[in-house]
């Protein structure tokens, strides 16, 4: 069995928003066009002369191609948005499954910060945590009201952090950035 590299597609919302909200507007006009000829016999104004001007097109003139060719970009993207995976949105831990030919464990930027929120809100002196995490980093901003020992904290913190996420075997991926802020009282 080949090793399979975990992905997590993102959900695309934009496209797909984008894409439903020209399918309503297109069907809600057809269809109020329709309800009208059923009711007046005759097609609304507003509905005739669009079409009416798109009947007077040719195949080669400039406003022909070019609609042809926006939509022809449109649909590539929209194609390439649902068919390429997205970037990878986790940070690989240094696990290995028992029982497995292949595994990867991988764990969220959301769940390193709450880790490193965890070990940061231990430290003796801490009052508030403010965790942010990404692939390559991982913010810590602590709030203190300990205004001689400020420097101890910072240090007490990064050390507490680091030996955190070293157990999960995140090693150098996940640089540590600690800030402190003292209370004013």
């Amino acid at each position: 069995m080949s090793q399979v590299e975990l992905r997590r597609r993102p959900s695309r919302t934009v496209p797909a928003t984008v894409v439903a909200l020209v399918l309503l507007v297109v069907t809600a006009a057809i269809t109020v066009a329709s309800v009208s000829r059923l009711l007046d016999g005759t097609w609304p104004t507003w509905a005739l002369d669009p079409a009416g001007s798109v009947a007077r097109q040719t195949w080669g003139s400039a406003v022909v191609v070019t609609t042809g060719a926006v939509l022809l970009v449109v649909g590539v993207v929209l194609l390439l948005a649902a068919v390429l995976p997205g970037r990878r949105s986790g940070i690989s831990v240094a696990y290995t499954v028992e029982n497995a030919e292949a595994s990867e464990v991988v764990i969220t930027p959301r769940g390193v910060a709450r880790l490193a929120a965890a070990a940061a809100d231990e430290v003796d002196g801490v009052e508030r945590v403010d965790v942010s995490a990404s692939k390559g980093a991982v913010r810590v901003v602590v709030s203190t009201s300990l205004r001689e020992d400020v420097d101890a904290v910072s240090a007490a913190v990064q050390q507490s952090v680091q030996s955190r996420l070293d157990v999960l075997g995140t090693g150098p991926v996940c640089q540590v950035e600690t800030r402190v802020r003292v209370k004013e009282s």
